[in-house]
């Protein structure tokens, strides 16, 4: 086992949140070379690279994905999710279709906020390895939760991330530990006497980078505890001297006997091999706002509406993620098909409106699998 010792450079893990409105994808589309996973799809009045408005978890993860293997954008930077809760809110909604139910909490008890856990664990993990290469940063809301101290008396008011937060499970807590830089946006009010009463001025828009009893927020640079954010939009000095000096060495020193490092460095190995086979999107279709070129969806052949009934509302739901899928990896309809007839999963030129919808699951949830498999196998066939 190697040891070492000094200061280490890697990538910044951020997590920027505060109130609708503030400047958070702004403040974000400064830091070096971003591209927006735009979940939320807010980014339209900025001049950026952007992913747009993944509809489904699937589709979010996958995105992930292909970003890790270096199947989209490895000449950007920074990647920006925008924002972790409506991601959230995209997994929450994956869990409760697949077990039947409204709400998270109509399931057996805590089993599937436990599922939630583990999934934002996953989730996390993995845009942890892509911050081996990239600076990666999660946007996110801010609400209003009552505090109260258990030594003290008296409670009050403070802001906290938009993320699942209970004794079930804090996807909140986790985001916060997995993050190197958490910093808090709002607008600074400042309280002045006028005629006996207390009146509220100011409206200018700082970033908090310290622990306060009012909010959360932390950081491992040596930040001030409160930045003022300019008004031109550009990036302030204190956070851009962060990525000037956290730009890691092209070949970075791996400690011999490191089983964790060199487990990651062959999971990264792995798809980079698919990758030579696999054709790359160019970088302008996710630099402009023009949507890119469909690949061919699995859309239900035309037939007459009083031949055959529509398909469920859920079959249509999984119908859409599975285009969704298609479309990000680049796959077309005969590739699918070929895939899954080879896997004896369905006949082959079986449509996929007539997939059942325990198929059109399995298919959605093994997605990286089933990519993976035909990107492998398009190059054997090269």
């Amino acid at each position: 086992m190697q040891i070492e010792t000094g200061k280490k450079q890697s990538k910044v893990r951020a997590v920027i949140y505060g109130p609708e409105g503030i400047g958070k994808s702004t403040l974000a589309a400064t830091f070096p070379q971003p591209l927006f996973v735009d979940v939320e799809g807010g980014t339209h009045h900025l001049d950026i690279a952007r992913i747009s408005a993944p509809k489904s978890w699937s589709a979010i993860c996958q995105i992930v994905t292909d970003v890790l293997a270096g199947r989209i954008g490895p000449e950007y930077q920074t990647l920006v999710i925008d924002t972790a809760d409506w991601a959230e809110k995209a997994l929450k909604e994956a869990i409760c279709r697949e077990a039947k139910v409204q709400a998270l909490g109509d399931g057996d008890y805590g089993k599937l906020y436990q599922k939630l856990g583990a999934k934002w664990g996953t989730f996390l993990d993995d845009l942890s390895q892509v911050a081996e290469t990239k600076h990666v940063v999660l946007l996110a809301h801010s609400q209003l939760s009552h505090c109260e101290i258990p030594e003290e008396s008296g409670s009050f008011d403070r802001y906290e991330l938009k993320l699942n937060s209970s004794f079930k499970v804090s996807t909140s807590a986790m985001t916060k530990e997995w993050a190197s830089m958490v910093l808090f946006l709002n607008y600074e009010v400042i309280i002045v006497e006028a005629d006996g009463k207390n009146k509220a001025q100011g409206g200018r828009r700082v970033c908090y980078t310290s622990h306060h009893a009012c909010w959360d927020a932390k950081n491992r640079y040596g930040l001030p505890e409160k930045i003022k954010l300019n008004d031109d939009a550009s990036i302030p000095k204190e956070i851009s001297a962060i990525f000037a000096g956290a730009e890691a060495p092209a070949n970075t020193q791996v400690a011999s006997g490191s089983n964790i490092k060199q487990d990651v460095a062959k999971q990264d190995a792995q798809p980079a091999t698919a990758q030579h086979h696999a054709p790359t999107p160019p970088p302008a279709q996710f630099a402009t706002t023009t949507a890119p070129t469909p690949a061919p969806a699995p859309t239900p052949a035309p037939t007459s509406a009083t031949s055959v009934p529509l398909p469920s509302l859920e079959k249509q739901k999984l119908l859409a993620q599975l285009k969704e899928l298609m479309i990000i990896s680049g796959i077309g309809m005969a590739e699918l098909d070929a895939e899954l007839a080879r896997k004896g999963v369905v006949p082959t030129g079986t449509n996929p409106a007539d997939y059942n919808e325990a198929t059109l699951t399995r298919i959605i949830n093994g997605w990286t699998a089933v990519s993976n498999n035909i990107v492998n196998h398009r190059g054997v066939k090269a």
